[in-house]
């Protein structure tokens, strides 16, 4: 594998940015990878050398900038993958504009770094991850952020406390937490014979206003017999030493500057203690290389440390960062005892957090972005939930482990989401419907081809023929060698769209809605269908090429974890579904006339939303009917579950139907289903043996059925028994990932 490794600081710069991707780098050179490294240098000019290009940092941030995304833009090309631990928006852009993928170590917020830097920002580092941002700088610098973590193709962070705000930030719920590791070859040195005794502790970092080295100093000023030793630079220095001065400190505290890696290390292994005073930290490499070299930590308990000091086990941890708490920690410290145990312990901790373990995981994270999987470019006019749906995550992420995922649909608000490790792009809605219509489906199209043309191993899926037309007409217009593969799926019949559904003025439509339909299958390069029956249907439209039978997804956990409970007593039916003509709930009330004829007592929930819910609730108040029959709106799975556990059976007498998941639901919960024979729900029910079936349309069949069912409530438990082991032999993710998986071979063959 070849890897470009992206660093705003690189040795002989020191920091944590600089020193993990040092260690990286020679980690993975040594696991025989090739590694080049871009960085930033003091010098005047660039610097090529021992594949490590360097630019000015003296060079106006404009400049350098522009030039370092060309440089990427054209080096990167060469490289499987780029790895950035620095220069976020920087690497993003040069990766996406080389296309090759990113993965991005996050170690802090720059927003907030940044802008204490500049003066703009006065609050905590939690403070500010809720607070109003004044001023264009801070909301520019906030979409540059936002942005580069959005087009990463994978976000790493070294602690669960960055991986929250991260997803807080882009709202990706696929950021990877790799905990930080070390190197140190160093062993412990034993106490020099010519020191004083006094406790040795040692600060190693940026001298920068939130890592509060000035408590540190204040806090020696208050102990006699212990020393300070301050390796780093910064803006913090002059004011530091001049406070060191005030405070008659000059003998103990030892500014020593920038030093090498090994100097450090060598420092640490001396120490009693490393000490961090610190506002707000994400995980402090330094952390990991004192507990790796054996040497305890005293830290505030800020940000991630707290992933990795326990106190009183690797280190103590101050909650209030004064100097008075300080030096109480500091003269505990001074106990040999206590130091003894917490060496032991420091020492017991590190060797979980040795650098390979580290380069593991980054390296296996590597391999798995730089894998080219097939690119599906999903076309759905549903609108997508934002914040996403539990559903949706799990689906996204049983996609992710077969093909990338991008998915145009509308959305509120809109925007770019990264759900599971997909990619949603929401396209804005519009509250008049015939125009957002319009708008999406003239959008949408457009949108797909621009993310697919051109691109190897890339496939749109459109979510139904209507989808496919903009598409399929569009791509006609494209270069054959850059054209994109379409698929056109199949989950319900596509007739019923101007038919059953809205306004009966849509019917004028169904002419020109079906020559458009028929004409994009046609021309598909697949056609997947959720069953048989619509994979007929689109053989009887003219469709010649390679069908799949596809199960939509669907999580059936809520139906299946539980044990059946037994049918109750009074008799009771349930209708789930859309309020819709084609679902024919309509036809179900007439039925439920001669239904309440033969049983007075019973009762039917209608369970939905649709054009026909007031129509429906206005019958079920007809005297005839009043009192057995209730529409109550849609429901949550597990409410559905108790439902269907208080009935005798479903009913669902829909006029078409592409496979009815809700009759899987009410079998999984023992109970049978009485359906009309259409579509897919004939190849779920099994006549007299899971449920019954009758001719759509007829209300007097329909009503007979359901009363034979309520009769024999012995037969109908039988049934509803066949039904569950019909369920449980059904495993849906199972062939829903399958599905998945032979979408990724035909967009990859």
């Amino acid at each position: 594998m070849k890897v470009l490794v992206v660093s705003g600081i690189f040795p002989p710069d020191i920091g944590g940015p600089a020193t993990h991707a040092a260690d990286l780098s020679d980690e993975l050179r040594e696991r025989g990878h090739t590694v080049s490294v871009m960085s930033y240098d003091d010098a005047f000019r660039p610097i090529v050398r021992d594949d490590v290009v360097r630019f000015p940092r003296s060079w106006p941030w404009p400049v350098r900038t522009v030039v370092a995304i060309a440089w990427l833009a054209r080096a990167a090309r060469r490289f499987d993958i780029v790895y950035a631990t620095g220069l976020g928006p920087v690497a993003v852009l040069g990766a996406r504009l080389a296309r090759r993928p990113i993965v991005l170590k996050v170690v802090g917020d720059p927003v907030w770094e940044r802008g204490a830097r500049l003066g703009l920002v006065g609050e905590s580092f939690d403070a500010f991850q809720n607070a109003s941002l004044r001023g264009v700088r801070l909301r520019l610098m906030r979409w540059v952020r936002n942005w580069s973590l959005r087009h990463t193709t994978v976000v790493v962070t070294p602690s669960e406390y960055l991986s929250q705000h991260v997803q807080h930030w882009t709202g990706r719920d696929d950021v990877v937490t790799v905990p930080n590791g070390a190197r140190c070859s160093a062993t412990r040195s034993e106490p020099d014979e010519n020191a004083d005794g006094s406790l040795r502790l040692l600060y190693v970092g940026r001298l920068v206003a939130h890592k509060r080295v000035d408590v540190l100093v204040r806090a020696v000023a208050r102990c006699d017999g212990v020393r300070l030793e301050v390796a780093g630079d910064g803006p913090e220095l002059h004011r530091l030493q001049e406070l060191s001065r005030r405070e008659n400190t000059d003998d103990r505290v030892r500014f020593v500057g920038r030093l090498s890696h090994d100097a450090v290390a060598r420092r640490m292994t001396a120490a009693d203690a490393l000490v961090l005073a610190s506002s707000y930290e994400g995980l402090p490499h330094v952390v990991v290389e004192a507990l790796v070299c054996g040497t305890p930590v005293i830290a505030t308990e800020a940000g991630g440390v707290t992933e990795v000091v326990h106190h009183g086990v690797n280190g103590l941890l101050i909650r209030s960062a004064t100097p008075e708490a300080f030096a109480a920690t500091f003269a505990e410290l001074e106990r040999e005892a206590v130091r003894e145990d917490l060496r032991r312990g420091a020492a017991a901790t590190g060797a979980e957090w040795h650098f390979d373990r580290c380069a593991d995981r980054l390296e296996a994270l590597m391999h798995r972005a730089a894998s080219e999987r097939p690119h599906v470019v999903v076309i759905a006019k549903s609108r997508t939930s934002v914040p996403p749906r539990p559903d949706d995550v799990t689906k996204y992420r049983i996609n992710a482990r077969h093909v990338r995922t991008t998915v145009v649909c509308p959305a509120r608000p809109a925007g770019l989401y990264r759900p599971g490790g997909a990619t949603v792009v929401g396209l804005p809605g519009c509250t008049v419907p015939v125009i957002g219509t319009a708008m999406f489906y003239t959008v949408a199209p457009v949108v797909a081809l621009g993310l697919a043309c051109g691109r190897r191993r890339t496939a749109i899926t459109c979510q139904s023929p209507y989808e496919g037309f903009g598409v399929v007409a569009l791509a006609t217009l494209v270069p054959h060698r850059w054209r994109p593969r379409v698929q056109i799926e199949l989950h319900g019949d596509w007739r019923t769209a101007t038919r059953t559904y809205g306004s009966h003025r849509r019917r004028f439509l169904s002419p020109a809605a079906d020559r458009i339909a028929v004409w994009a299958l046609r021309r598909a390069d697949r056609v997947r269908c959720v069953s048989d029956a619509l994979g007929q249907l689109a053989r009887e439209a003219g469709y010649r090429g390679p069908l799949d039978r596809h199960v939509a997804f669907s999580d059936y956990d809520a139906f299946m974890q539980d044990p059946p409970v037994p049918p109750p007593e009074a008799p009771h039916a349930v209708f789930v579904g859309a309020l819709e003509l084609h679902k024919a709930p309509d036809l179900l009330l007439d039925a439920w006339s001669d239904v309440v004829k033969a049983h007075p007592t019973a009762q039917l929930t209608l369970v939905g939303a649709g054009s026909l819910e007031q129509q429906l609730r206005s019958r079920a108040r007809d005297d005839e009917l009043e009192g057995t029959a209730h529409v109550v709106a849609p429901m949550s799975r597990a409410q559905l579950a108790e439902l269907f556990d208080r009935s005798s059976c479903l009913v669902l007498p829909s006029l078409t139907e592409g496979l009815g998941r809700v009759v899987l639901e009410a079998m999984a919960r023992g109970r049978p289903v009485v359906a009309s024979a259409v579509g897919g729900i004939v190849e779920l029910v099994v006549e007299g043996t899971t449920g019954r079936l009758v001719p759509p349309g007829d209300a007097g069949l329909l009503a007979a059925a359901i009363i034979e069912t309520l009769n024999d409530r012995d037969r109908a438990r039988a049934m509803g028994h066949a039904a569950r082991c019909r369920a449980l032999a059904w495993d849906p993710l199972r062939d829903y990932e399958l599905g998945i998986a032979r979408l990724g071979a035909w967009i990859s063959a």
